[in-house]
């Protein structure tokens, strides 16, 4: 699950650097927004374990197959 919502934030992330520094490499790009990248990472693994922390919310967990 976290890796599906990481892929699709770094797609969106390369299509929006490509977007505004159309040629620029791969690395570059990594090395320029590291900071970005660490919170992006740390943003969705703790949204993915949010419904964990949530003990009002009965019959809801992290696991998709309890939905």
């Amino acid at each position: 699950m976290i890796n599906g919502r990481l892929a699709q934030l770094g797609f969106i992330a390369a299509l929006g650097t490509e977007a505004l520094n159309p040629g620029e490499k791969l690395a570059d790009q990594f090395v320029d927004n590291f900071p970005l990248f660490v919170a992006s990472v740390l943003g969705v693994v703790a949204a993915s374990f949010a419904p964990d922390g949530n003990k009002t919310g009965e019959g809801y967990t992290a696991d998709p197959k309890s939905i």
